[in-house]
């Protein structure tokens, strides 16, 4: 199923050349590790991924009524 996620942070500059969202071809149900997966990025470059304002652990499935809520990548957040 091709879904869109919404990536969050700095994770746009290398996840989706600067946008604020990303269509990905993905079998469902999936889970985080499968997406990172799928995306072919590093996890160290995410710290958490949203299905509508809750954070889903690593192993935890995304499901096709998880995906009518909206799937968030975020990336660490950085500074000082």
């Amino acid at each position: 199923m091709k879904i869109r996620v919404k990536v969050a942070g700095h994770a746009k500059e290398y996840i989706s050349d600067g946008k604020s969202y990303i269509d990905v071809d993905i079998d469902i149900p999936f889970t985080p590790n499968d997406l990172i997966k799928k995306l072919g990025i590093n996890k160290g470059l995410v710290s958490a991924i949203t299905v509508g304002d809750t954070l889903k652990r690593w192993d935890e499935p995304i499901t096709e009524e998880d995906i009518e809520k909206g799937i968030t990548i975020i990336s660490p957040v950085g500074g000082g």
